[in-house]
């Protein structure tokens, strides 16, 4: 396992651990787009990270391998448009006449209860759902010390970057890897490199767009209440924005927040086609510290602990591509009956955290062969592949005029 920079220094590192499946937001234009069944699979799909996750944290904290902090929790959306409010409200009911077996676990509530009962100031309403928290980071690397720990032939390769690939004539390696540290033959290739993919995969340029997410860590004032171990949060703003945020489970209660896409978007500061993760976006920081002080009771006082970004990969159909790349997709040409593939799982639209564990499950099983009626039974193989049809029919200009919308028009005029 190469990493370019240091271990789980990516956006896995970098997102505020919020485990949320919203699929009920945009589930009547999936389910008139794929048909009934594909749609509540593909929910079904995204919905069981949950369960996954939860079972592999337990078991790494048994097993001695560290906490990832997860823990279930209800997430409470605050609305602060009447009507996306109105809209949201609407497709959940129409989401849940396809799963009645959930009506319980969703709740929604009008402003003054959102207030009352979550804190939530100015909010037009609420949408209380299932979703899960966890500590990303410390959840990877502890994944990462067992196999160490139990498999002598793993290893993890920190600070080298993969410069370029090359196909070998040898059938059983067909692949040369070139890295700042020397070469390594390998039989499989596997690319999880989410919004830098199209480096090493040029036919993904446009297909898997780098767009960069501003994070913040507030450490809250001793009056707001800790509920990191029972809430999550997030907040949907006019225009179509919306943040997420996160409580750290223990006394001190650090709040991680993200989003402001849209208010940098309107100021100028668009991420799309974005790879630099070094630098703030200013007007989407500048946004976020004020959702603490305006929107939340007690939110006064909250002291700005750290500011960062991260890089996601935007696929224009919304689907990320998990599955073997085509021989036609790859500048690698091969020997004709190479033992070996390349692989990708890879653009994830900014909602990782329910789709990334599962699809690595599902490459893991195509690498090693497991039969097609075993992946199929957990993983939306048939949506979620990497084919030439598909890439050919993703609209890429469809995908960068969404994150211009809201910005300015002379902005707009240079694009």
């Amino acid at each position: 396992m190469l990493e370019a920079r240091t271990v789980t220094s990516g956006a896995t590192g970098r997102n505020g651990g919020h485990c949320k499946d919203v699929s009920y937001k945009t589930y009547s234009k999936l389910k008139a787009q794929l048909g009934k069944e594909a749609a509540k699979r593909l929910v079904n799909f995204r919905r069981s990270h949950i369960d996954a996750t939860r079972q592999l944290a337990r078991q790494l904290h048994e097993e001695g391998f560290g906490d990832g902090h997860f823990r279930t929790v209800d997430s409470i959306t605050g609305v602060f448009d009447r009507e996306i409010f109105r809209d949201l409200s609407y497709n959940l009911h129409a989401f849940l006449e396809d799963f009645q077996e959930e009506r319980d676990r969703y709740l929604i509530l009008d402003g003054e209860e959102a207030q009352r009962k979550y804190g939530l100031v100015g909010a037009c309403g609420a949408i209380s759902s299932p979703a899960a928290a966890l500590w990303p980071y410390r959840l990877v690397t502890s994944v990462l010390q067992r196999l160490l720990s139990r498999h002598q032939s793993f290893s993890l390769e920190a600070l080298t970057p993969v410069l370029s690939l090359s196909a070998s004539k040898d059938s059983r390696h067909p692949y040369v890897v070139h890295t700042p540290r020397g070469t390594i033959r390998a039989q499989h290739v596997v690319h999880c490199t989410n919004g830098y993919a199209s480096h090493l995969l040029p036919s993904l340029r446009d297909k898997i767009v780098p767009v960069r997410g501003q994070m913040t860590a507030f450490v809250p004032s001793d009056e707001f209440p800790r509920r990191g171990d029972i809430h999550s949060w997030s907040l949907c703003w006019p225009n179509g924005g919306f943040d997420y945020m996160t409580q750290a489970n223990d006394a001190e209660g650090l709040v991680f927040l993200g989003g402001g896409v849209e208010q940098g978007s309107s100021a100028g500061s668009v991420d799309y086609d974005l790879v630099d993760d070094g630098s703030l976006n200013t007007p989407a920081l500048q946004h976020l510290c004020s959702v603490l002080p305006k929107h939340f009771e007690a939110g006064d006082g909250a002291k700005l602990k750290k500011a960062w970004t991260g890089i996601m990969g935007f696929t224009p159909d919304g689907f990320p591509l998990v599955g073997r790349i085509p021989q036609e997709l790859s500048p690698r040409k091969v020997v004709h009956g190479a033992a070996g593939q390349e692989w990708i799982a890879a653009g994830f639209n900014g909602y990782g955290m329910v789709h990334c564990w599962q699809s690595g499950r599902a490459i893991a099983d195509m690498v090693t062969g497991k039969p097609k009626e075993t992946i199929d039974a957990y993983f939306p193989s048939e949506h979620f592949a990497c084919s030439k049809e598909r890439l050919e029919r993703m609209d890429s200009e469809a995908l960068r005029a969404e994150f211009y919308k809201n910005a300015p028009t002379t902005l707009k005029s240079r694009i």
